[in-house]
């Protein structure tokens, strides 16, 4: 996940946790992120992250999710 990891911490840089999903979203919308990056914020689960290790975590956690339950 160390790509996950730098590339957001480039687009969430400088941002106040705790936050919500949105503000997630909304943050790497205005960046300019790319597609990967805002699907990967996109997947996460509605609620409030600590810290960018509880982002970086629930994405983990939402792939291997969609790993296991392939769409179809």
């Amino acid at each position: 996940m160390t790509g996950v990891s730098d590339r957001l911490g480039y687009v969430l840089d400088g941002m106040s946790f705790p936050v919500q999903r949105w503000e997630l979203i909304a943050r790497a919308e205005h960046y300019g992120a790319d597609a990967t990056t805002l699907g990967e914020l996109r997947s996460v689960p509605e609620g409030r992250y600590g810290s960018l290790t509880d982002v970086v975590n629930a994405i983990a956690q939402s792939q291997e999710r969609h790993r296991k339950d392939p769409p179809g």
